[in-house]
């Protein structure tokens, strides 16, 4: 907290593509609206994400980091040059469950979850996740 108030960084989300790029996904009001009205609310948001929905995936980055038109020019083939990984979904369940969340960061019980695991494991209980928190929207 900041003179009673929450961090404004709280709630941020890291996101790495292809290695060499960083970008920060931030969680307002205005990326939730953005992100909930295309795709009919934050719960279909992450099941697209399951169905790997390229269009989707491309539309969270774009919209949660902010980029400017000229940078997502090239956002579609960037992400499939990363691929469809851990490395990259993890952290936008994350940004999801984050804006589902008000924005603010998620208690660490539920923010386990969301770590990246090198064995795959992560993915399953993405899924367990959302199959668990699909009533409404959040």
């Amino acid at each position: 907290m900041i003179n009673g108030s929450l961090d404004p960084n709280a709630g941020e989300v890291s996101l790495t593509l292809n290695d060499d790029e960083y970008l920060t996904l931030r969680p307002t009001l205005r990326n939730a609206q953005m992100i909930s009205r295309r795709c009919g609310g934050l719960a279909k948001a992450r099941q697209a994400l399951i169905d790997e929905d390229i269009d989707v995936i491309v539309f969270i980055i774009r919209t949660a980091s902010g980029m400017t038109d000229r940078d997502a020019r090239t956002l579609e083939d960037r992400v499939w040059r990363n691929g469809y990984n851990n490395g990259l979904v993890m952290p936008l369940f994350n940004y999801i469950a984050i804006l589902n969340n008000g924005g603010k960061p998620l208690p660490e019980d539920l923010q386990a979850v969301f770590n990246v695991v090198d064995d795959g494991s992560s993915r399953k209980r993405v899924e367990d996740y959302s199959q668990d928190h699909d009533s409404g929207n959040g």
